[in-house]
């Protein structure tokens, strides 16, 4: 993701995330949300969104996914 191109929102406004959207993944181990948790200590930014993927850690879709890595694109761009 270093050459991912940064945002400047974390997350979608208007995305209603939910258990039954998207495709369960097979592997779960790249949705490591739990490490971004450690990370809203420092930056309250990404509080909000961090707060609501990790309710989807149990069993994350390719749509949880993909917010998370929109967190880390919004991340690379940041530079609080």
């Amino acid at each position: 993701m270093t050459n991912a191109r940064p945002l400047k929102i974390p997350m979608d406004p208007h995305l209603k995330l939910k258990d039954d959207t998207g495709s369960v993944l097979k592997d779960a181990e790249p949705y490591q949300v739990g490490k971004l948790i450690y990370l809203t200590i420092t930056r309250l930014d990404i509080a909000f969104t961090v707060h609501v993927l990790s309710k989807f850690m149990h069993k994350p879709t390719d749509v949880h996914y993909q917010c998370a890595k929109r967190v880390l694109r919004y991340l690379s761009g940041s530079t609080q």
